[in-house]
């Protein structure tokens, strides 16, 4: 008696699943090539490091370069942040857009009109 198992099609593989996602499958397999082994490869080309130190940084080739080009190019660096860190830590400092803005104000007026509305009609009111 032949085994029935053996006369049916293999057919394509089951699909396995965790966590509802298809391991087993090219388009998951490429997916994570694609994704991962990059970031991996570039984080082991840096010796596992993702910062550097601003010694290791004025030693670069790059920076040599830059100076050559514009001398002061690190003063207006450095004004540029100091501006940045100024204005970011000023707590009057409105990052808001003009269109928030001008949003904004009409609100207030709106609000500010119909509180005087109503204290104009409790006035009414009262007499």
């Amino acid at each position: 008696m032949a085994r029935e198992d053996l006369n049916k099609p293999w057919g394509p593989a089951k699909p396995r699943k965790f966590l509802g996602i298809t391991y087993n499958s090219k388009i998951f397999v490429f997916w994570n090539v694609f994704f991962f082994v990059p970031p991996i490869l570039m984080f082991a080309w840096n010796g596992f490091k993702t910062g550097i130190s601003e010694e290791e940084l004025m030693k670069s080739e790059t920076v040599k370069q830059k100076l050559r080009e514009d001398p002061q190019f690190f003063d207006k660096m450095k004004t540029n942040r100091e501006k940045t860190v100024e204005m970011m830590m000023t707590p009057d400092t409105d990052l808001r857009t003009d269109w928030a803005k001008k949003r904004d104000e009409k609100r207030a007026q709106e609000a500010e009109r119909k509180r005087q509305e109503a204290e104009r009609k409790r006035q009414e009111a009262e007499e």
